[in-house]
């Protein structure tokens, strides 16, 4: 139950950053500029836990159907996050 929980987290915080991220993408000011950074960071986190832990969940396999299942999920999140982003720079512009 603790990786669900941990999932649901790391998607809602990557959702957090990447509509923060929209609202202040076209700002030049310095402070703004840092707070890309670590929305930056956020978002490469979420990245990386979300696929190691659907692969936790479905039971830490060291064969090819773990490594389809790790690929798999992270190419969605990847395509996760383009397709929201574009969807939220269009409605923040």
């Amino acid at each position: 139950m603790g990786d669900i929980a941990v999932i649901a987290a790391a998607l809602l915080l990557l959702v957090f950053s990447l509509d923060s991220l929209a609202k202040i993408k076209q700002s030049d000011k310095k402070e703004e500029s840092i707070l890309k950074i670590y929305l930056g960071f956020l978002i490469l986190a979420s990245i990386s836990v979300i696929p190691y832990k659907l692969w936790q969940l479905a039971g830490s396999h060291h064969t090819p159907d773990g490594m389809f299942l790790t690929a798999g999920s992270a190419l969605a999140v990847v395509i996760f996050i383009g397709r929201f982003y574009s969807r939220r720079v269009k409605i923040h512009a």
